[in-house]
């Protein structure tokens, strides 16, 4: 990275945009140090290199600003209750790990990897020193967490020096993180030893040694993935989204077999018992759809968890809003086969509609926002029954189909006579 004379060391929170006393990166005759708003030296410009970028440690933080968004847009959403405020903000400053506490230590007290003589330490703004020269790199990784190289191989301190992953690895290769509604929030690294991976999240220091043939994170759809084997460096912590299938998880390989990794927690989802594990799912956000040896399960709780049964198949639901044609608070269920019949699942798993349908054809959800009625299939005829598993129309009809004319309604044909039923209507 390259620095220049008087670069005002930046430092992205909502509240500071530089490190206290603004602190400035200095150069003398190739020398580099730090001095402070009065122009006071605080670091002697005496280092070959000193590390300025914070860049995985802002970004983990703006991972809990994004988690705790209410209260950090708080004003912007055109809020002026300052009393309301204050009480968010108290409920901020008792949480130790919150982002306001955790940027703002850091902004009065930075850490900095620094180069001297092509040996790397670790000092801070006042030069006292945390870590001796003594390492071939040192590169911050996120909170209290920094990459140490020596002998060729890399390993993973804290500030402290002390050792949480073993400096035997051959590489350590980070990966690029997208932002979600988070439940976990962290960053996480590959770790490669011997042509085996593992891996540790940046947040929580929880790792996993290498181990595993391969650990990638699949992001494709059907039949397309491109990344059978080799580490794909794609990941978005938190719930499932539009954008990408596997949230918060990685599938491994160990001698041919597949299993799933819990990235945040840094815990095996699954065994390795699997030939496959592909994503098998359409366009709809909540297709976490897995197929494990040809047969189906999906993922639930903020993917963090695979439901125990598995399916002959599996597609995704969506439930209409009826209120509006333009209402987008829709819910997501699954619907399954299995043993030749038909059930509805919530997304997260819970039994919505019992076993024995020949086919459940579309979902609507009810005005009152926690309802749905289903139309099902069994014998050639169709009817329509709600999520209490009551019949709403009889399974008479040849075909049951939903229009918007100012409202929702179900056209229900049988033989040749129709009719217009206004859906959700008493």
């Amino acid at each position: 990275m390259r620095y220049y004379q008087n670069t005002l060391i930046p430092f992205r929170t909502p509240f500071h945009r530089v490190l206290k006393d603004s602190l400035t990166l200095v150069v003398r005759n190739a020398k580099f140090g730090l001095i402070d708003a009065s122009g006071r030296e605080l670091v002697p410009v005496a280092y070959d290199e000193i590390n300025i970028d914070f860049f995985h440690r802002m970004a983990i933080y703006e991972q809990l600003e994004y988690a705790n968004e209410y209260f950090y847009q708080y004003w912007q959403d055109g809020n002026e209750s300052e009393a309301e405020y204050a009480l968010l903000l108290e409920i901020e400053q008792n949480k130790p790990m919150s982002y306001l506490n955790l940027s703002e230590k850091f902004r009065c007290n930075p850490l900095f990897p620094v180069n001297k003589e092509n040996k790397w330490g670790l000092i801070n703004k006042y030069n006292e020193v945390l870590i001796p020269m003594e390492y071939d790199y040192i590169q911050e990784l996120g909170e209290d967490i920094f990459l140490a190289k020596k002998n060729g191989k890399s390993g993973v301190i804290d500030s402290k020096n002390n050792i949480i992953v073993p400096i035997t690895c051959d590489s350590l290769i980070l990966t690029n993180i997208h932002y979600s509604e988070l439940k976990a929030p962290g960053w996480y690294a590959l770790l490669k030893k011997d042509n085996k991976y593992g891996a540790i999240n940046l947040f929580t220091h929880e790792f996993i040694l290498p181990m595993y043939d391969s650990l990638e994170q699949c992001h494709y759809k059907g039949e397309d993935c491109l990344c059978e084997s080799t580490p794909s460096y794609y990941w978005r912590l938190g719930q499932r989204s539009q954008a990408h299938h596997y949230d918060n998880v990685l599938r491994y390989q160990v001698g041919g077999k597949f299993g799933l990794l819990n990235i945040a927690e840094m815990k095996e989802i699954t065994p390795p018992i699997y030939d496959s594990i592909k994503f098998e799912g359409g366009f709809l956000p909540y297709d976490n759809i897995f197929k494990l040896d040809n047969k189906y399960s999906f993922l639930t709780d903020e993917n963090l968890n695979l439901y125990s049964q598995l399916y002959d198949e599996i597609s995704s639901l969506y439930a209409e809003g009826i209120g509006s044609p333009y209402d987008r608070n829709n819910t997501y269920f699954y619907k399954v086969k299995l043993n030749g019949n038909y059930e509805i699942l919530h997304e997260n798993g819970d039994k919505c509609l019992n076993s024995q349908w020949d086919d459940i054809v579309l979902c609507s959800k009810m005005r009152d926002r926690k309802n749905f009625e289903f139309v099902v299939k069994r014998k050639g005829k169709f009817g329509v029954v709600n999520s209490n598993n009551e019949v709403v129309f009889l399974l008479k009809y040849d075909s049951i189909t939903r229009i918007y004319e100012d409202g929702y309604y179900y056209v229900l044909v049988r033989g040749k006579k129709s009719k217009k039923v206004a859906i959700g209507k008493d």
